[in-house]
């Protein structure tokens, strides 16, 4: 491995230390909003099931999207 691969690895790493907290966190905050507005369309007023599972599919997907990430970042 070169220098300037190295490089690269290393800045690209960085960037995504920066970014993949971010998608997390916003995936997981939008399925929970997307949850209480889908509760509070089909009537299920106060309920927080509908928030839970969004959100648990934000944080799967997440889940998903860094993992690839990584996978292609670990193969430079």
């Amino acid at each position: 491995m070169t220098p300037v691969d190295k490089a690269r690895l290393r800045r690209r790493v960085a960037i995504l230390l920066v970014v993949l907290p971010i998608v997390i966190a916003g995936l997981v905050l939008g399925g929970v909003f997307l949850g209480f507005y889908v509760g509070e369309m089909i009537g299920l007023r106060g309920s927080a099931i509908m928030a839970v599972t969004f959100s648990t599919l934000g944080l799967l997907v997440s889940l998903i999207i860094a993992y690839v990430a990584a996978k292609r970042t670990a193969t430079i």
